[in-house]
């Protein structure tokens, strides 16, 4: 998880050091946390074939997670105290893509060790 946001980070530092990336380091992590803790429910399942709606509350505090992600983000009063800027639809899908794949290796991790 360090290292995709840290280099998602230097990517959007030295494209443009002044802009958005710390913002964009900030989104990655919390989705990536998101991501790991929907893929970590099981050692051993994947979260599809546990159900992704098994656990109801799970799904509510990512969904909340995610809304007060874009809270922080996009409502210039959060803004101003977590220093975030807007991220264009898509810098924000790079977050997106680039947490999802900490999810992606976890679940093929998990593929594999039930394969062995």
């Amino acid at each position: 998880m360090g290292a995709l946001s840290l280099g998602l980070g230097y990517i959007g530092w030295s494209d443009d050091p002044g802009g958005s990336w710390q913002t964009m380091v900030f989104t990655t992590m919390v989705l990536a946390q998101m991501g790991n803790a929907l893929a970590l429910r099981s050692n051993r399942d994947s979260l599809f074939q546990i159900g992704v709606f098994s656990n109801r509350l799970m799904v509510y505090s990512v969904l909340l997670t995610l809304g007060l992600q874009l809270a922080l983000i996009y409502i210039p009063f959060f803004q101003n105290i977590f220093k975030t800027q807007p991220l264009t639809v898509t810098q924000f899908a790079v977050c997106l893509v680039t947490s999802t794949l900490l999810f992606v290796i976890i679940e093929i991790y998990k593929w594999v060790r039930r394969r062995t």
